[in-house]
């Protein structure tokens, strides 16, 4: 038995998505997917397995690096209506090229999941993110590179990549404009977090040829320094409140802002805390707001925004 050392592949790559190119913190997971529906018999059992339908995911966790148009891509959805298709009519590539040598280009990608965002001193920005790619628009599955291409390619190399795109921060956390929650430390930074629901659009012999967006909910979590027990739980509604009554009645938007990072979680209301006694830790603990949805003029409002500096 013998192996040539030269046909075992492996090696970091780069993700080139939506005109930004993403370097990762690990590995980068690329996942052929097939559905199957059995064939089965009384007689024999289950005799065969057959395609329904195929797709690729691709994940990893970006490297850490932010601006604009960064935000862009990686959290598009800030504006985004319900049943709107994310991948839209025309075709978006996401190109895997490794090291090594070999490009994939998956023809036709859409963001499935917008990745975390951490926001304090010690953490790099973002969280895992997913892509998914699907059938080309018109094309029958049975074609060849009807969802990928595979070539060898020698590597680009890394111009874009710098160091200093990477942002570790410090930010300042403002919820509403009275006090002890218009300045307002945290433990440990902040976490956003942004639950999509997507639909599967079908079609039989195409398999799945789009998706659409069903519902997005917005949430962030930090362990809040500076207010008191009573200023969390008066704002919670534990008293005086009475029941049916919208968590937007004590809702404000919630700001966390550093050099170069604005993030602003639209009527943001608390859903979750805790009131922790014991010798080390603090009175409060983990906290959690929610975005909550309004409506103006018959549009949706956004539930969030995610930039360089605050909008205009």
């Amino acid at each position: 038995m013998s192996i040539d050392r030269a046909t075992i592949i492996s090696g970091p790559a780069k993700v080139t998505f939506g005109g930004q190119t993403f370097w990762s913190k690990g590995d980068i997971t690329l996942k052929p997917t097939v559905s199957r529906f059995e064939i089965e018999t009384s007689r024999f059992g289950r005799v065969d397995e057959r395609i329904s339908d195929k797709s690729i995911v691709l994940s990893f966790e970006p490297s850490g690096r932010f601006n604009s148009d960064i935000a862009a891509v990686l959290w598009k959805y800030a504006t985004s209506t319900i049943g709107e298709s994310i991948f839209g009519a025309t075709d978006s590539a996401l190109v895997i090229h490794t090291v090594a040598g070999r490009k994939v280009t998956v023809h036709n990608a859409a963001l499935t999941s917008m990745p975390d965002i951490n926001l304090g001193v010690g953490k790099t920005i973002q969280g895992n993110v997913e892509f998914t790619g699907l059938l080309k628009n018109s094309t029958d599955p049975s074609a060849a590179n009807s969802y990928y291409t595979s070539e060898a390619e020698t590597y680009t190399g890394d111009t874009g990549f710098d160091t200093s795109d990477i942002l570790t921060r410090a930010y300042s956390a403002v919820w509403g404009s009275t006090s002890p929650w218009n300045g307002f430390n945290t433990e440990d930074g902040v976490t956003l977090s942004f639950d999509l629901t997507l639909a599967a659009q079908l079609v039989d012999g195409l398999g799945t040829i789009d998706m659409t967006l069903q519902e997005l909910q917005v949430t962030a979590s930090a362990i809040p320094v500076g207010p008191t027990v009573d200023d969390l739980l008066a704002k919670q509604g534990i008293n005086a409140t009475a029941l049916g009554t919208s968590v937007q009645d004590a809702s404000d938007d919630l700001i966390l802002e550093g050099t170069g990072v604005y993030c602003a979680v639209y009527n943001a209301a608390i859903v979750e805390s805790e009131v922790i006694h014991g010798a080390e830790a603090k009175a409060l603990g983990n906290t959690e707001w929610i975005a909550t949805r309004t409506v103006t003029a018959g549009v949706a409002d956004p539930l969030f925004y995610i930039s360089t500096a605050a909008p205009v």
